[in-house]
C-alpha cells in the first residue's frame, strides 16, 4: 500500500486553482473565453449581465475548490498506484489522465452541446498544464 501526502495534495490543488486564475485572466485567455462563452462585455447590457454573474459566484469558487482537492488527490492516488518516482513518469501519467479522462470526455459533450471547439482547446488545454504540473508535485514532494 502507499501513503498519499496530504501536504503534496494541497499544494497540488492551490497550483490547479492559481494555473487557473493566470489561464483565464485578460493576460492569456480570458477575453477570447468571455467572448466563445457568448458574453459580449463591449455591449452595456453584456457588460452587466457579466457583472451580475460575478456576483452570485461563491457557490461557484466553493465547489471549484472542492473540486480541485478531489481532482488533485485521484491523480496523486494514481500516481501511488503506480509507483511513480521520475519527473517523466509524473509527465507521462498526468498526460495519460488529462488524455483518457478530460480530453476525450469533454471533447464529446463539445460535439453533443455545439460549444466551439476554440473554447474546448482553451479549457482542454488549461486541464493539461494543470495536470502535467500537478503529477510534477507528487514526485518533487517525495
Amino acid at each position: 500500500m502507499f501513503d498519499i501526502n496530504t501536504g503534496a495534495v494541497l499544494m497540488a490543488a492551490v497550483a490547479h486553482m492559481f494555473i487557473g486564475f493566470v489561464w483565464y485572466s485578460p493576460v492569456f485567455f480570458g477575453k477570447a473565453w468571455i467572448s466563445l462563452m457568448g458574453f459580449n462585455v463591449d455591449t452595456p447590457e453584456g457588460k452587466v449581465a457579466w457583472e451580475e454573474r460575478q456576483k452570485s459566484m461563491s457557490k461557484t469558487w466553493i465547489l471549484t475548490v472542492l473540486g480541485a482537492f478531489i481532482m488533485a488527490y485521484a491523480l496523486a492516488y494514481f500516481m501511488g498506484m503506480f509507483f511513480v518516482e521520475t519527473v517523466m513518469d509524473a509527465l507521462q501519467v498526468g498526460f495519460i489522465a488529462w488524455l483518457g479522462f478530460i480530453a476525450t470526455t469533454s471533447f464529446i459533450n463539445t460535439l453533443f452541446t455545439g460549444k466551439s471547439k476554440k473554447l474546448w482547446a482553451i479549457d482542454t488545454c488549461y486541464s493539461l498544464v494543470s495536470m502535467l504540473i500537478m503529477s510534477v508535485i507528487f514526485v518533487l514532494w517525495q
